[in-house]
């Protein structure tokens, strides 16, 4: 061990330890700057020019990425009742939307996709006679968009339509 380098013999990386050779690592400090690469360019910042393999975005994400950043015009449905909100705030990391009910609005799929998934339990009771003659009520329970829209513009079309309406289809 040198006395400028007290682990000269120990190179530690993210997850394992690597011995190496004590001669060839003060030898490769003696004749090379540390920032510098095998090609001779400077590195800014320790570590740059490694490769996290965690890290490593298959082209499937990125095909999906880009399919949700697709901007798209969408009709917001008037308010139904005088209680309902007047306009739906949606932020998605930190990219904020205020859509106004009742107007048109450019906003990106995935904005589109909280709208879809924002949904709302509604019941109604609906009047029954038994057969025994019994009057009666039974509870009718449906889902509804807290925020009705329709797209107008979908630079995919048919694929992005499926995917809308597989996505409002689901359950909540």
């Amino acid at each position: 061990m040198s006395r400028d380098n007290p682990n000269a013999g120990h190179v530690s990386f993210k997850r394992q330890t690597v011995e190496a050779n004590t001669d060839l690592v003060q030898d490769a400090a003696a004749t090379s700057d540390a920032s510098a690469t095998a090609r001779g360019a400077t590195l800014s910042q320790p570590g740059e020019g490694l490769i996290d393999t965690d890290r490593v975005i298959r082209t499937d994400q990125l095909d999906f990425e880009a399919f949700m950043r697709d901007v798209l015009l969408v009709q917001m449905h008037d308010p139904a009742s005088e209680d309902d909100q007047q306009f739906a705030e949606v932020t998605v990391n930190g990219d904020y939307v205020c859509a106004v009910r009742g107007e048109q609005v450019r906003m990106r799929r995935y904005h589109v996709a909280v709208l879809a998934n924002a949904k709302q339990f509604r019941v109604s009771q609906k009047k029954i006679t038994t057969p025994d003659g019994s009057m009666g009520y039974q509870e009718v329970t449906r889902v509804v968009l807290t925020y009705p829209f329709a797209v107008l513009e979908d630079p995919r079309g048919k694929v992005g339509a499926d995917w809308l309406r597989k996505l409002i289809q689901t359950p909540t």
